[in-house]
């Protein structure tokens, strides 16, 4: 018999569960500008050049959301729980053997693989299961588990931040594996499917007839470009401060957290609109508005211009992370179809996170005999947001027949 949904406290657990592997999964991409810190000033023996740094949290963008293609599909079938299992184990193994590493290939190899591989795993069940339970508020109970990422980026690199000067680089990295192990074991034990699995065997991996639909493949390519530059802000606005000597690092260390802390307002405010609006309907301003906030970001100089667009990065850009599953959800007829065709926007997003950080850190660092530059690379997050942003536009008039005050 199928629990029914919107009613009593389950739903609401499943929500705590799907906040807990979200908290491990985005969270530690919305953290890894922390890491990144580190590795650049001289953490690694052999290497510090920003564009080899960047292909860490790259590689682990890309394997979280680019193995949302095949964990969908995994997910449709019901194996969810083998899923968020193995993901869990891959996932501390990966942490703690990279706190006995110091060399660039060997954190390739734990954080950006290892790491990676084991979030893949239970990225798709973080918002798969915790969609099944719900009807009526599910743009909401979506957006409460999204914020578990902001609320990671608000511990970790905190916790990475205070303890690397007191106890070292090891043993912060093993605490952090700590955190994980407590908080993953907690949502194994309560995360519960309320559908029983798809009982179609052969499910595609990629759904063809929805990305030969306009609205679906428009949307698709919109994420790309977005994910194109999403990361440049929360991976280089500490380093940034720093570099230009507006605040100490005691003080810098924070503006992480606050676009985090932005971020979690965001995520639940912009799905709370969704449910009204529709999720395209406030996802388009939104991606236009982080992209536009990226590049005011270049006329800044001063300390709380800087604070302000923290803040203001963190709350647009919420909605990057939260409505694409509200998104897909309004796109998908066949509930049971719905991990598979995430995937698919999993993938896109990881793809364009892949080419996005490297390229960033190649601007950063300096191409063809020029110097680097933050404003090169300001320049180029800011404007693959807004060409992400146009491109979802043009889903969201797909989807209206061209109307415009229509909810989509």
């Amino acid at each position: 018999m199928v629990a029914p949904s919107d009613v009593g406290w389950r739903p609401w657990i499943q929500v705590l569960g799907g906040w807990l592997l979200m908290f491990n999964s985005w969270g530690m991409l919305h953290s890894f500008g922390a890491f990144q810190d580190y590795y650049v000033q001289g953490g690694l023996i052999d290497q510090s050049s920003p564009y080899k740094i960047a292909w860490i949290g790259s590689l682990q963008a890309f394997l979280l959301l680019g193995g949302g293609a095949l964990t969908g599909k995994i997910v449709d079938h019901g194996y969810f729980r083998w899923m968020i299992s193995y993901g869990t184990l891959m996932a501390i193994f990966g942490m703690l053997a990279a706190s006995f590493c110091k060399q660039y290939v060997y954190i390739i190899i734990t954080q950006g693989l290892w790491v990676g591989l084991g979030m893949s795993l239970f990225l798709v069940p973080s918002v798969a299961i915790p969609r099944q339970w719900f009807e009526k508020r599910r743009g909401l109970a979506l957006g409460i588990v999204t914020t578990g990422s902001s609320s990671a980026g608000l511990v970790y690199p905190i916790v990475v931040y205070d303890l690397v000067p007191r106890i070292g680089f090891p043993w912060t990295l093993r605490i952090v594996t700590g955190i994980q192990l407590v908080t993953l074991l907690a949502a194994n034990l309560i995360m519960r499917p309320r559908l029983k699995p798809n009982p179609v065997r052969e499910v595609p991996l990629f759904d063809y007839p929805a990305l030969r639909n306009p609205q679906f493949a428009f949307y698709v390519a919109g994420m790309f470009a977005t994910f194109l530059g999403y990361f440049m802000f929360f991976n280089n606005i500490v380093a940034w401060t720093l570099s230009e000597q507006l605040l100490s690092a005691n003080l810098a260390i924070y503006l992480l957290p606050m676009a985090n802390a932005g971020s979690i307002v965001g995520r639940i405010s912009t799905n709370f609109m969704a449910d009204h609006w529709g999720p395209l309907n406030v996802q388009v301003p939104a991606i236009a508005l982080a992209g536009a906030t990226v590049l005011a970001w270049i006329c800044v100089h001063s300390v709380v211009p800087t604070i302000i667009l923290a803040v203001l990065y963190g709350f647009f850009s919420g909605a990057l992370v939260s409505l694409p599953n509200t998104a897909v959800a309004g796109m998908t007829q066949n509930i049971h179809m719905f991990g598979a065709r995430i995937g698919v926007v999993f993938l896109a997003m990881g793809s364009g996170s892949l080419i996005g950080a490297p390229t960033t850190g190649a601007l950063l660092q300096g191409i063809a005999g020029q110097p680097g530059s933050y404003t090169n690379a300001r320049l180029w997050s800011g404007l693959t947001m807004l060409v992400g942003s146009a491109l979802v536009f043009i889903s969201r008039m797909f989807a209206t027949k061209w109307k415009w005050r229509a909810k989509a």
